[in-house]
């Protein structure tokens, strides 16, 4: 499992509005592009938000889904890599000091992802992750 820790100079609940905006959705998730509410009420449990992935000619459109959410503590997404399996990512805000100390984990549990899971696949989803919750801080303190 990949997991990935940052600061963010804003209260948890500014850091889940961000979250929770599925028009910001593709502003920090790393490779997502024209994302649009498929189905419910983004961030509610069941909900789904339909995007676009990848680059050039390997562009693809997926699905991720709200497994669970508690606002302002908690997000639990899977995320469908059509055709490669489905990976699951959790976000956990708590209250620090500097404002909120976000949690990222992600780890596939589904299709060829899932079956060619290792450490260095971690390695690569974490580095993408790192650059994903960098946006994410950017994004917030700068709307603050």
């Amino acid at each position: 499992m990949a997991v990935n820790e940052i600061d963010v100079a804003a209260s948890p609940d500014e850091v889940f509005a961000v979250l929770a905006d599925p028009e910001r959705y593709a502003d920090w998730v790393v490779g997502a592009a024209e994302t649009e509410e498929e189905g419910g009420d983004w961030p509610q449990e069941g909900a789904t938000l339909r995007y676009e992935a990848g680059a050039g000619p390997l562009v693809v459109t997926d699905v991720t889904e709200v497994v669970h959410s508690d606002p302002p503590r908690r997000l639990v997404l899977r995320a469908k890599l059509r055709p490669a399996g489905e990976l699951r990512i959790g976000l956990v805000l708590e209250p620090s000091v500097r404002g909120t100390r976000l949690t990222m984990t992600e780890e596939p549990v589904e299709g060829l992802v899932a079956a060619t899971h290792t450490r260095l696949t971690d390695a690569v989803l974490g580095q993408r992750n790192e650059a994903a919750l960098d946006r994410l801080r950017q994004l917030v303190e700068a709307g603050r």
